[in-house]
């Protein structure tokens, strides 16, 4: 992602505090405190499994249908630059 020309030439205009959150310490602690969460229930009782699969799909379609709409979005012309 850094070698992109366009983050070459806009690096001291981009905010990188999303950046530093989701892919530094932060990210990994909570990824971290998932997994050890989702242990948990699943230890506590073990027919929660199905259900916690199926809100982690959801959850996965949402956020890629998020991303799908952002990409879109960009591509779109009289889009760019909205902010």
């Amino acid at each position: 992602m850094l070698k992109s020309p366009y983050i070459q030439a806009n690096k001291e205009k981009i905010d990188w505090e999303f950046w530093d959150i989701h892919v530094g310490e932060a990210d990994i602690l909570h990824r971290q405190l998932v997994k050890q969460a989702i242990n948990e229930i699943v230890e506590a009782d073990p027919s929660t499994v199905q259900e916690l699969a199926e809100g982690y799909q959801n959850a996965k379609h949402l956020w890629e249908t998020f991303w799908g709409n952002m990409y879109s979005a960009a591509r779109t012309p009289e889009l760019v630059g909205v902010v």
